[in-house]
């Protein structure tokens, strides 16, 4: 199959690449009329006047470094605060940032740069080499994540989750006699390595080679449910710690040539990826249904990827583009047992793996035509394909290790193809005046799909206008539709779909996109910006499903300048995102709609000062955000549902003061408080909910300061 996609892709993008073959045969037969005694040695470089424009002099000294340490101390804890930025834990904190480099007559070079070290999310980068010959790269980071620190649980281990010996099951939760006494607190968090590392050689003026690997580790633990039952109705289930355990290692092979109108890049690409658990088993709190539960986790897998690319500007006002990729996906970890119930005895597997292989393949070309001073005009086609050779099996189904159904499932092997051609433009119609404009049309098809075919159109234009008063504006406008050819329900699906439910990314939709933009001087001293974008989703023919969505973003800037000492700025965002959706209490007509409208409010403010000519400079920067989630249900079986409320305040306060011309030193405070109104989680214990023993997490609410003392030394 995978040969088969190389040749379509070769036809489709036949034209480009015979153009790059033709411009390298030329060149290749130029360079050797014209210099057969020539060496591909890299003497023929002359390197000997190269210099960076951007690197410090260093006729005395060839290092030029910058060193920021800061000292802080943290009031609070809270993992919400600290989710990214690894400030979660109160007390105090030493960070160093170092960016260094070294350069020299002789065109070696060095440079290092760290960030954030001292704390749990940190990044260090080191490259050097002699420029126009060689360069090598390494970095290291971590990245940790603080997920959720507030949740509590029965259950310990990893891979498998047990419950303490003196566990007395029940029917519900509220049965679960043991329940509060069993509780202990458990974290939620990651935390990746990766170590990267690399280089590349320089042949002679038209060849390089690079080589780049990458080795990651993720570590830690996430929430995860586990389900036991028949139906949806009487399962049971409980919210268990996930261990997480994964590796994966990258490869990446380059070879790159330019030579005068060509130049361009062929690949090989491998990525493995390993997760050292296979499987997460858990003991059945519940007295209903079986004594344990099983679940398969994340399977390895590997993909492999050649790749080639390349432009051409050998034509006259023309430049051309091109890519061709081709990328093998593959798993064949080991099927686990249908179940590990031993009342239950489903019947073999039918193979002992999936076995599953996936063909991808990308091409894309593109022809940029200067036709005139004043106008530009761009063609690209695009092709896009998975071919899924994954052998079709069937397979018994066992629901939650509880039940074996009377009807069996077959894996379904999807594949997709995406073609896309469009046309931009750009004309000048005079020295203040652009017109923008372009129309994309695209094919889609599917397999084991409601939609086997859908055509997708897009028109749009732009309109920009400088006014001699220092007034710019702009406004663009957008078109698109989607048509599906039919929509089928398919029979193999159980239990069947209603025929009147339509899925949103294949249904037919109407949609139309407005951007406007204006910035203006409203006085000597004051510039002001104001955007604003509205976008609206029609599903016209869906009945059931998504029927409507919109999205609207106004916003505003200010700037105010009192002098060259004083700046201001402000800035107000305001988005409201809404959507409709009907559904069917009984799998027939619609019975009950859902309004959904997401209001967000951004609101800041700033200030910076400076005094004593730049020796000393004060500013502050305040931050307000208001999020609020209305869901608003009508019809059958419907009842409110409270407002998801969140709201962030922060105000930063700063001193800068430049002690020498070397040293310079900064006092910060920062101060924030966060709070979010979360239905699905606040007053939500353990034993809440009947059916499902949950972590008892609640939402993040925190009131945290931050104050540090930086140091910045330049040497």
């Amino acid at each position: 199959m995978l040969i088969t996609l190389i040749k379509k892709l070769v036809s489709t993008g036949f034209l480009s690449l015979a153009v790059f073959g033709f411009a390298i045969a030329a060149e290749s037969s130029e360079s050797e009329n014209t210099s057969k005694n020539h060496t591909t040695e890299k003497s023929e470089v002359n390197k000997s006047k190269w210099k960076c424009k951007f690197c410090p002099d260093n006729a005395d000294e060839p290092w030029y470094s910058e060193i920021n340490a800061s000292l802080g101390y943290i009031s609070n804890d809270s993992f919400k605060f600290g989710e990214y930025n690894g400030l979660n834990e109160h007390g105090t904190f030493l960070q160093l940032d170092v960016d260094s480099m070294y350069r020299d007559e002789e065109a070696n070079y060095f440079d290092i740069q760290a960030d954030n070290l001292g704390l749990d999310s940190f990044r260090v980068d080191l490259e050097g080499g002699k420029q126009g010959d060689y360069k090598f790269f390494v970095t290291l980071d971590q990245i940790t994540r603080y997920n959720l620190d507030t949740a509590r649980t029965a259950y310990s281990g990893t891979t498998s989750q047990t419950l303490p010996g003196s566990w007395v099951t029940g029917a519900n939760t509220a049965a679960m006699t043991g329940l509060l006494t069993s509780l202990r607190d458990v974290d939620f968090d990651t935390e990746r390595h990766r170590v990267r590392a690399g280089g590349n050689i320089i042949q002679n003026s038209r060849w390089n080679y690079s080589v780049k690997v990458d080795h990651q580790t993720k570590k830690g633990q996430v929430p995860f449910g586990a389900a036991i039952g028949f139906t949806f109705a009487d399962a049971r289930s409980a919210i268990l710690p996930k261990p997480i355990d994964y590796t994966t290692d990258r490869f990446e092979l380059t070879a790159n040539y330019k030579h005068n109108s060509l130049n361009g890049q062929a690949s090989f690409i491998s990525s493995t990826f390993k997760n050292e658990n296979a499987a997460l088993s858990w003991q059945n709190a519940f007295s209903t249904g079986t004594g344990t539960g099983q679940s398969a986790l994340e399977p390895d897998n590997e993909m492999l990827q050649l790749m080639a690319n390349g432009q051409y500007r050998g034509f006259e006002n023309i430049l051309v583009n091109a890519l061709i990729s081709v990328s093998k996906l593959t798993q064949n970890d080991r099927f686990l047992p249908y179940t590990v119930n031993g009342v239950l005895t489903p019947p073999a597997l039918p193979q002992n793996s999936l076995d599953g292989s996936v063909d991808i393949a990308n091409a894309n070309t593109s022809v940029n035509w200067t036709v005139s001073d004043r106008t530009r005009v761009k063609f690209a086609y695009e092709y896009n394909e998975q071919v899924d050779d994954t052998d079709r099996a069937t397979f018994t189904h066992v629901i939650a290790d509880s039940s074996i159904t009377a009807t069996p499932h077959t894996n379904f092997p999807y594949d997709f193809r995406t073609q896309k051609l469009s046309a931009d433009t750009r004309y000048i119609l005079d020295e203040s005046s652009k017109l923008f404009g372009g129309i994309n049309y695209g094919l889609n098809d599917k397999t084991f799909q409601e939609v086997d075919r859908s055509k997708e159109t897009t028109i749009w234009a732009k309109y920009a206008k400088a006014l001699p008063s220092d007034v710019n504006y702009s406004l663009r406008l957008e078109s698109y539709t989607r048509k599906a050819d039919s929509y089928d329900v398919l029979a193999e699906v159980v239990p069947a779909e209603n025929p009147q439910l339509r899925k949103f990314n294949l249904a037919d939709n109407r949609a139309y996109k407005a951007v406007f933009n204006i910035d203006f001087p409203a006085t000597e001293m004051l510039y002001l910006n104001f955007a604003v974008d509205i976008a609206n989703n029609d599903f016209y023919k869906s009945d059931i499903g998504l029927t409507e969505s919109e999205d609207l973003n106004i916003g505003i800037d200010a700037l105010y300048s009192a002098d060259d000492n004083l700046m201001i700025s402000g800035y107000v965002l305001h988005s409201v995102i809404s959507s409709s959706q009907t559904g069917s209490s009984f799998g027939d007509d619609p019975d009950w709609t859902a309004d959904v409208d997401d209001t967000i409010l951004t609101i800041g403010f700033g200030a910076d000062y400076r005094l004593f000519t730049d020796e000393l400079s004060f500013g502050f920067e305040i931050v307000h955000t208001d999020a609020n989630g209305d869901i608003d249900l009508s019809g059958a079986l419907a009842s409110p549902l409270p407002d998801l409320v969140t709201t962030r305040n922060s105000i930063t306060f700063y001193a800068d003061y430049q002690y020498s011309e070397n040293l310079t030193y900064k006092l910060s405070y920062l101060y924030e408080n966060y709070k979010e109104k979360n239905s699905n989680l606040d007053d939500v214990t353990p034993s809440t909910i009947d059916n499902v023993l949950s972590l008892g997490e609640t939402s993040p609410d925190y009131e945290i300061g931050v104050i540090w003392l930086n140091m910045k030394y330049v040497f």
